[in-house]
């Protein structure tokens, strides 16, 4: 194992991490902004605020941004379970190398 290597991975994937975690924030306010503007249109037309809340819910934009949300919170947990993957494997390096260390007689 290339220990520069797996820093550069470690490091590229921690930065996906974390952009993948922005991202889904972003479009989680996104969802709640999409279905605050349908709730304002169905209140302007008239609708009760629980027939409103419910046509918010119901409309295509709400599922689009729903579908988009979703997709970025899969690909944020999908980044740390893959960060996380590589960190327990450079530690096993780490470990392995420290037992030859060991092993040798060498600090």
């Amino acid at each position: 194992m290339n220990p520069e290597q797996l820093r550069i991975d470690l490091t590229d994937l921690g930065l996906e991490k974390a952009r993948s975690k922005a991202m889904a924030t972003s479009r989680e306010h996104g969802l709640k902004a999409t279905k605050a503007v349908e709730y304002g249109y169905a209140r302007r037309d008239g609708a009760s605020q629980g027939d409103a809340e419910q046509l918010a819910y119901a409309s295509d934009q709400w599922k689009e941004a729903a579908k988009r949300y979703a997709e970025s919170v899969e690909a944020a947990e999908i980044a740390i379970v893959q960060y996380q993957a590589l960190l327990t494997q450079f530690e096993a390096w780490r470990t392995l190398e420290s037992t030859k260390r060991a092993e040798m007689g060498l600090r």
